[in-house]
């Protein structure tokens, strides 16, 4: 059975599907128009799933809008070219602006009750945006990894490797549930914005100014929204010590994914573990990721070995 939700004015919506390019699918068929709570309601709900065509046929809608970002192309073969809420440079978005104090039962929800769904909604769309860094070398969206795969990788090297350097003087006095809590966030601004690469033609100060903004919409009207920003602007900035491992963990995940890749027989990964190799400097997690490339070395070595012998 699907599961399907009722926002506070009644109206329906669901998970989005996993057209992890960034266009959101709508029923049968991928809509160029985003769902509003208007047009929702004027469907006929009847405990089930709407149908392809009632979806297909709302309006432009919804208080909270994607941030545009300059991209020069669709990131998915499977995009319209419109722009809904998480458009092709976003995660599928949901319209969470059909959230409101029109409540279904006697009573209106409480706002931080709201506003804690609300914000998970939003940061759930990353399990639909896929890493464009893989796209754009030819690997396939049945492989590509999402955003929200990446920062669960990152939080679980977290878990593996903090309390080990926690001593190390060049992670002194690491924490390692601070370290775990900003290696979910670090990619939150993207579900707005996308995950953009640099042959984007995006300035590092450009999308920094866009990521913040979207993250502060993510987590509008959380108690701890602000604490979750902290965490967000200290992974950007690398001052603390949490930040520097992060940082490191970020690439290194980068690394092993593209070890991975590379020993499944996908091409153009070295460019990926060579920028790997420059970012993560301390050296039991420089001992990992070299450990991880010599493995796809040998898977490598090993089918062309094959290959000639046959």
């Amino acid at each position: 059975m699907k599961r399907k939700f009722v926002d506070s004015e009644g109206v329906l919506f669901k998970p989005a599907a996993r057209n992890r390019g960034g266009a959101a699918l709508s029923g049968e068929a991928l809509s160029s128009e985003t769902l509003s709570g208007e047009a929702l309601n004027s469907a006929a709900l009847s405990g089930e799933t709407l149908s392809g065509e009632a979806l297909n046929s709302a309006a432009l809608s919804g208080e909270v809008q994607p941030l545009k970002a300059q991209r020069p192309e669709a990131l998915s073969s499977k995009s319209t070219g419109s722009e809904p809420p998480g458009s092709a440079t976003g995660a599928p978005g949901h319209d969470t602006g059909a959230l409101s104090s029109k409540a279904t039962s006697t009573e209106a929800p409480d706002p931080a009750t709201e506003a804690v769904l609300r914000s998970f909604i939003r940061m759930i769309d990353l399990k639909g945006l896929y890493r464009q860094g893989w796209l754009k070398r030819g690997v396939p969206e049945g492989r590509a990894e999402s955003v929200a795969d990446h920062s669960f990788g990152t939080a679980l090297l977290a878990v593996l490797l903090a309390d080990t350097l926690r001593t190390d003087p060049d992670f002194a006095g690491l924490d390692r549930q601070r370290c775990i809590e900003m290696a979910l966030v670090h990619e939150l601004g993207e579900v707005y914005v996308g995950d953009l690469t640099p042959v984007d033609g995006v300035s590092r100060e450009d999308k920094y100014r866009q990521e913040r903004e979207a993250f502060i919409k993510v987590v509008e009207g959380l108690p701890n929204g602000k604490e979750l920003l902290t965490l967000w602007e200290d992974f950007e900035t690398g001052a603390s010590p949490e930040a520097r491992f992060i940082r490191q963990l970020d690439r290194l995940e980068m690394g092993i994914q593209a070890a991975l890749l590379k020993a499944e027989g996908y091409q153009r990964m070295d460019e990926f573990l060579k920028s790997a190799h420059k970012t993560v400097t301390h050296k039991n997690l420089k001992a990992i990721l070299s450990l991880a490339e010599a493995y796809s070395n040998a898977c490598a070595d090993a089918s062309a070995h094959t290959s000639a012998d046959a």
